[in-house]
Parts: structure tokens; sequence; C-alpha cells
């Protein structure tokens, strides 16, 4: 069975004036008669993004394709189109061959069945991953054999749909707020809205969560944010259907999200004169820096300590508190350290690193005392750049059909 899907913006739909972190990158490349390496060599010339056949994509190597790209394109659009293209598919182990330096998507050879439903929106893709639906019977008695309402309890549906949301590489994105869903409906025409849709508890979990089926990872690269929130994943528990249908005939909504990306000039902290001083940008604070190396082995670590005080404007706030709905669901912070900072060595060349411990510098406050790590196998740091964030919130449209149910 073939998945139609599609995404534009929703008449009567009306968006904010883009900025530079909703601002996608838009971009046109043709090939002709080219092997896949070469098509994929053509798209990361025209993205500045690196896209690789991974080396077990069995059978691509032999083609050769041609592609016309007719009118500027985004980011995901111009990417799957080349997917499309070659019959294949992104590889769901890829990372960065360098971890956090480099931004590489690879390809593998498409497998069978339809492919995932996707939407578009500036630099964002949404695709629906998973359609789940489960009932719960109990094989105990209830109570009172009369009783209706115990025999429903026992008996629970769950239905849902989880949709992830990728970023462009080298973007961050993160859910805003509850989904609106304005229609909901199977190929018997039943409303599946349930009666208070809105995001389930666990909905905006960063999609690399040990709990969370790990999608591709696309890790940025230079120049570029590289934190662990660049895809993220919203569960819709939807009403289940009292009739039997095959598909999801239409789920249309609106989603609020954040984007954000690096921006203007970094602040360059010269690690070998850093220790204690004070560094300040973009409304951040690091503090007390220290630097020292550890050996384990024959690996080699410079350890940097220092105190964090992230952004403490409203984007980082619970919106909760703001609004006083308790139920309102957590927002997740993009101004964190990891999405701020960048180390070269002396010859400006990105290095591997990770936080190795965080914790409050004291109880109720927002600062943190931060153990870094960096890989100084090749080289150690001589520097680090501390990035500042532009970030918007976004209503992304979606409208997705033909979707099929378990």
């Amino acid at each position: 069975m073939m998945v139609i899907v599609c995404c534009a913006a929703i008449l009567g739909m009306v968006d904010a004036p883009e900025t530079e972190a909703s601002r996608p990158s838009r971009l046109r490349f043709e090939v002709v008669d080219a092997t896949p390496a070469e098509a994929c060599a053509a798209f990361s010339r025209a993205s500045g993004k690196t896209v690789l056949i991974a080396p077990r994509a069995d059978g691509l190597s032999s083609r050769r394709v041609t592609l016309r790209i007719e009118r500027p394109l985004t980011f995901w659009e111009g990417f799957d189109a080349l997917a499309r293209t070659l019959n294949a598919t992104e590889d769901p182990g890829a990372s960065g061959s360098d971890e956090n330096t480099a931004s590489v998507l690879r390809l593998v050879t498409s497998g069978e069945g339809d492919p995932l439903p996707v939407c578009y929106h500036g630099p964002l893709r949404l695709n629906v991953v998973r359609v789940v639906r489960e009932r719960a019977l109990s094989f105990e008695k209830a109570a009172d054999p009369d009783d209706d309402a115990a025999d429903q309890e026992d008996d629970d549906e769950r239905f849902e749909v989880a949709i992830q949301i990728f970023a462009e590489p080298g973007r961050l994105v993160a859910p805003d707020g509850a989904v609106r869903l304005d229609r909901v409906v199977d190929d018997l025409d039943s409303n599946l809205i349930a009666p208070a849709a809105a995001l389930n508890d666990d909905a905006g979990i960063p999609a690399d969560d040990p709990e969370v089926a790990a999608p591709p990872e696309v890790e940025p690269g230079p120049g570029r944010p590289r934190g662990r929130l660049g895809v993220a994943q919203i569960n819709l528990r939807l009403r289940a259907p009292t009739r039997t249908g095959t598909r999801i005939e239409r789920l249309e909504g609106m989603l609020p999200v954040r984007v954000a990306t690096w921006t203007g000039t970094p602040l360059q902290v010269d690690l070998a004169s850093a220790e204690g001083k004070t560094f300040e940008i973009d409304q951040v604070t690091l503090a007390g820096v220290e630097v020292k190396s550890e050996a384990r082995g024959a690996a080699r670590f410079t350890l940097i300590t220092l105190d964090y005080t992230p952004n403490s404007n409203t984007l980082d706030r619970d919106p909760a508190s703001m609004s006083g709905d308790d139920d309102a669901p957590p927002r997740i912070p993009l101004d964190t350290i990891q999405n701020r900072l960048e180390f070269l060595d002396e010859d400006h060349v990105p290095l591997r690193w990770w936080v190795r411990d965080t914790k409050p510098l004291e109880e109720g406050s927002p600062t943190r005392r931060v153990t870094l790590a960096v890989d100084a196998r090749g080289a150690a740091p001589a520097r680090m750049l501390v990035h500042p964030l532009a970030e918007a919130r976004l209503e992304v449209p979606f409208r997705f059909e033909k979707i099929p149910m378990p």
C-alpha cells in the first residue's frame, strides 16, 4: 500500500516574520548521470552539510542517477529528494564520524515498506514514526459484577501517534506547549480527537533519550550548535476507533515549537590565561574557570570546570510557572552549556568534548558547577568559544494523510 503524505502551509495561516533561527537554508543543485557518491557530494556542496553513502548500503554504488531541482528547496526537502532519487533512506545508526565536530548524514539502501509520513515547515521536518494501539485486559473479577465502570477501568485502550521533529542540522528544536488538533479522522470518517487531546506527560523528550527509540543522530558541524536537541518527539493521545478502520485518513493541527541557532560573534576565551576569571556574553556568565589535565592509560583529557549561569530571560522559564497551569508541559531549555560551547586547538581545529558532571552551585540557584572533558589525544584545547544563541517560536502547521493503523 502506498502512503500518500503531504504537508504545506495550511490555508488561512499567517507565519510570523522569519528570523535567523526560523529562516531555513535554501538550496538548489543538479546531478546528471551521476553515481550516488557524486550526487551526495553535489548535495553536500550546495547545503554545507556532509552526506555520505554508508558502507552497508548494498547496491547503491552501481547506480547512476539524474536529479534536477527546479526551485530552491529547504534542506530537508532537498535531502529527501536526493534520498528518493537514490532509492535510499537515512541510516538509523548514523552519527557524526567525529561525534560533535562533524555534520554527517548517511544513506543506506531503502528497505521494504512505505516511507514515513512527512511534513515540512521552515527548517523543520516532521515524521510520523509510530502508531501505537494497545488494550490492557484484566482477568480479575470486579468487586461488584454489575459495576460497568469497574469493567471500563480494567479494559484500558491506548491509541497514540508519535511524531518526531527534526531540526535542520545546526539548529536546535524543542516543543513549546500543547498541540492543537484540528481534524483527526480514520477512513470510516470517525472522529479520533480525544476529549482533552494534548501532549502526553513524556512529550518532548529529546530523541536521544535512552527510553526513546533512537532516530538517526545528526551532529551539527563546526560553526553551528551541537546540542542534543536537534531532534524532539511528541506523543499524541487519540480516541481509539470504535469501528475497525485501516488508516488514519487525516491528522491535522498546529504544533508550537522553539528553534535556536548560533548567531553573531562568539566570545573567545584563551584557556592558558582563563584560570579564576569571569566571562559574560549574551546574558550568560562563566565564572571561576579551572583547567587541568588527566591521563587514563593511553587516553588524555583536559578537564575544564566552571560555574555556568544560563540566560535568565523568559525563554528558559517553565511556562507552568508563568501561567499558573500546573498541567502545562515543562519547557525544555535550549540555552544549555552543550549548546553554547566549542573548543579549538592551536590550529583552530574543533575538538571532541562532553559534559562529565553538572550540579547546582547551591540549592535553588540557577548557577551550576560544570565539569567538561575535552579529548586531548591529538592536541590540547587552546581556546573556548562561547556562542550567543538566536531563538524563535514557531507555530508549525502539520497535515498527514493516509497513515496505516495497526
